[in-house]
């Protein structure tokens, strides 16, 4: 599903995209900014603040399995040099989507969740 499907999903839950930006991974990694784009959502779309979600999309469920490794690194880069110390950032991973981002509240991680699994259809 294109982004504007999965923005779609969203809207859907309640929530907003302020922003988007193509191929950006939030990691120094080249690889994967192709699949990436950051997104600043706003759960439920008049909260006060907006949330930061990287979010990648894969072709098919053998790229998003390919991609897993590469993935959790491009994770864990941004929790240790980017998300504020201690911060915890979560990540989200329904075929063929992936998603991460800092200090999720649990209304951007389950409209998150609910979104991508109604746009993944079958799963790629």
């Amino acid at each position: 599903m294109p982004a504007t499907g999965i923005f779609e999903q969203i809207a859907l839950q309640g929530g907003s995209v302020e922003r988007a930006t193509s191929g950006d991974a939030g990691c120094p990694d080249p690889r994967q900014a192709p699949y990436a784009i950051h997104l600043r959502l706003r759960v439920p779309a008049n909260a006060p603040a907006e949330s930061d979600v990287y979010l990648f999309t894969y072709a098919d469920r053998a790229a998003w399995g390919r991609e897993a490794a590469a993935f959790e690194a491009c994770r864990s880069s941004y929790e240790t040099t980017v998300a504020p110390a201690g911060t915890a950032v979560p990540h989200v991973d329904i075929s063929p989507y992936r998603a991460f981002g800092p200090g999720w509240s649990p209304e951007v991680e389950s409209a998150l969740i609910r979104a991508l699994t109604k746009a993944a259809g079958s799963g790629g």
